[in-house]
């Protein structure tokens, strides 16, 4: 190689630096950009004395990191709603539901880091116990009864109403005293 041809290339390196700095730059905003963008507030509140978070299709359009560093995802192949947990990139939970009858309401407990389905029911507790035929209408629930010796009532949902709005509702509302979500029980299949 000529000393002409080397002091061509050697002029043309820095040229080839600032290219793969701009590629490496252009590469990190298409992975750092999504990232930021998973860093939405996420539908939070409480329950026995554990933080849940809201999951459904709608409300995770993407993955989204918890702040203890689990990645909660939602995919839907068919009639089927796959949630997913991953935990340093292993699976620590997964839950089916078949949604050809309904879609489920789903939260994710920080705590016990598992999936629960939300019932269609909503505990309440009432400054005025007498109120509560009024707050059912309110809710549009289609029933409500009161259990005075154990202090709360009970609201039940119409099928395609979404508890967990029903429940943000209540606990804005000056009338309630508290307000909890129903958790379903998981079915236990014997081996």
């Amino acid at each position: 190689m000529s000393r002409k041809q080397a002091s061509r290339l050697s002029d043309q390196a820095p040229r080839f630096h600032h290219a793969g700095a701009w590629l490496y730059g252009v590469l990190l905003c298409l992975v750092v950009a999504p990232a930021l963008a998973q860093t939405q507030p996420l539908n939070k509140f409480t329950h026995a004395d554990q933080a849940l978070i809201q999951v459904s299709e709608t409300a995770l359009t993407e993955p989204v990191t918890t702040e203890s560093g689990t990645v909660l995802r939602v995919e839907r192949l068919g009639e089927l709603i796959r949630f997913t947990a991953t935990n340093a990139r292993v699976v620590t939970h997964s839950q089916w539901y078949d949604v050809t009858r309904r879609e489920p309401h789903v939260v994710f407990g920080t705590t016990d880091k598992r999936f629960h389905e939300v019932a269609n029911r909503v505990l309440v507790k009432l400054d005025n116990p007498e109120r509560l035929s009024v707050i059912a209408e309110e809710v549009d629930a289609v029933r409500a009864k009161r259990y005075p010796g154990l202090g709360y009532s009970i609201l039940w949902l119409r099928p395609g109403q979404n508890p967990i709005s029903t429940v943000k509702q209540l606990q804005s509302d000056h009338r309630i005293k508290h307000a909890e979500l129903q958790l379903k029980r998981p079915l236990m299949i014997p081996l």
